[in-house]
C-alpha cells in the first residue's frame, strides 16, 4: 500500500522538478478585438492559448481607444519586447489606420489624396515597428484582417482595407515576413459570414477558432511548437 501512494508522488515530484521541459515558446499577440475578447465576442488569443501556446495577449479593442499599433509602439518604447520572446503576431486591423494616433497634418486637404497620404504615413510607421521587433531577434508574423460585412458601409471599409493590404503586402514581401492573409482567405470561402458575428466584423466561436488554427499553423511553419 505504501508503494501505491509513494510511486505516484515520486513521479509527480520528478516531473515538476524540470520546469524548462514544459516551457512553451513565448509568443506576443498584438491587435484589436479580433485578437482579444470584446463585449462577449471571442478573439483568437484565448483559443491559441487553449492549444497549449505560451502566448501573451497584448491586444486591445479599438473601442477602448488603444489600437494594436499604439500598444506595440508603447511596448517598444518601454522595452517590454525583448529577445526572450520568440515570435510576435501582429493582427493589424482597420482600427489601426482609421483611428491612428499618428499625426497627418502634412497630408493635403483633398479627401481621396488625404487618405492615400494618411495610409502611407501609418504604413511607414508600422513597417518601422516591424523592423524594430526583428532587430531584437524576435520573429514577426503579420495577419491581415478579414473583409467586413456591415450593411451600408462594407464597400467603403473594404476598399480601405484592400488599399492598405496592397501597401502592406509589398513591404512584407521585401522584408521576407510571413503574412496570414485572412482577407483573401475569407473572400475564397463560400459563406464567410457563417463563422462571423452578426455584426459583420467580429468572429463567432468557429471564426475565432479558425483564426487561431491558422496562426498555429504559421507559428509551426516558423519552427515553433507548443509543449
Amino acid at each position: 500500500m505504501r508503494a501505491t501512494f509513494w510511486i505516484p508522488f515520486v513521479l509527480g515530484f520528478t516531473l515538476a522538478a524540470d520546469p524548462a521541459a514544459a516551457q512553451a515558446p513565448q509568443v506576443l499577440l498584438y491587435g484589436d478585438s479580433l485578437t482579444t475578447n470584446y463585449d462577449g465576442k471571442p478573439g483568437y488569443a484565448s483559443r491559441l492559448i487553449g492549444m497549449g501556446w505560451d502566448a501573451q495577449n497584448r491586444a486591445r479593442s479599438g473601442q477602448q481607444k488603444a489600437t494594436g499599433v499604439e500598444k506595440l509602439e508603447n511596448d517598444l518604447g518601454l522595452g517590454l519586447i525583448t529577445g526572450e520572446s520568440e515570435a510576435a503576431v501582429l493582427m493589424w486591423g482597420s482600427n489601426d489606420f482609421e483611428a491612428s494616433p499618428i499625426l497627418n497634418t502634412d497630408c493635403i486637404a483633398d479627401a481621396l489624396s488625404f487618405w492615400r497620404c494618411h495610409f502611407e504615413v501609418v504604413r511607414s510607421a508600422f513597417v518601422a515597428q516591424v523592423q524594430a521587433i526583428e532587430a531584437l531577434g524576435v520573429d514577426v508574423i503579420v495577419a491581415f484582417p478579414p473583409p467586413q460585412y456591415v450593411a451600408g458601409v462594407a464597400e467603403e471599409r473594404n476598399a480601405a482595407l484592400e488599399f492598405m493590404r496592397f501597401l502592406v503586402q509589398r513591404d512584407l514581401e521585401d522584408l521576407g515576413i510571413p503574412l496570414i492573409d485572412f482577407y483573401d482567405e475569407f473572400l475564397a470561402m463560400p459563406n464567410p459570414q457563417a463563422i462571423m458575428d452578426a455584426d459583420g466584423v467580429h468572429m463567432n466561436d468557429f471564426g475565432a477558432l479558425y483564426l487561431a488554427i491558422r496562426v498555429d499553423e504559421t507559428l509551426r511553419a516558423q519552427g515553433l511548437s507548443p509543449p
